[in-house]
């Protein structure tokens, strides 16, 4: 399981250290993009994450734990726990069954 976490302060204080490349990097990072990035990818809640795979929270707790999906958590007044839509795409790809009728 891949997690990251930042508080409001730790995330001001690595942006105002940050020289032109780091802060393009974090910028990369809380909008989803990055250098591998699809166009596709932007962030979505958990509740959004919810809609996309047609699960319940729970489930997307267990691809969690199972390390099939990264939970990125930003820390502040309102905490956030963001999903990339690629990675849902991605496990949307993966468990499709190919029946002999959609291989036809």
């Amino acid at each position: 399981m891949k997690t990251i976490t930042f508080t409001t302060e730790s995330l001001i204080t690595a942006v105002l250290k940050a020289d032109d490349e780091q802060k393009a990097q974090i910028f990369n990072i809380l909008t989803g993009a990055d250098a591998n990035s699809k166009p596709q990818d932007k962030l979505l809640t958990k509740k959004e994450a919810c809609e996309v795979l047609r699960c319940s929270p729970a489930t997307i707790e267990r691809y969690v734990q199972s390390g099939k999906l990264t939970k990125n958590q930003i820390d502040g007044k309102h905490s956030k726990i963001l999903f990339k839509q690629s990675e849902l795409q991605t496990l949307i790809d993966s468990s499709k069954v190919l029946t002999p009728e959609a291989i036809a």
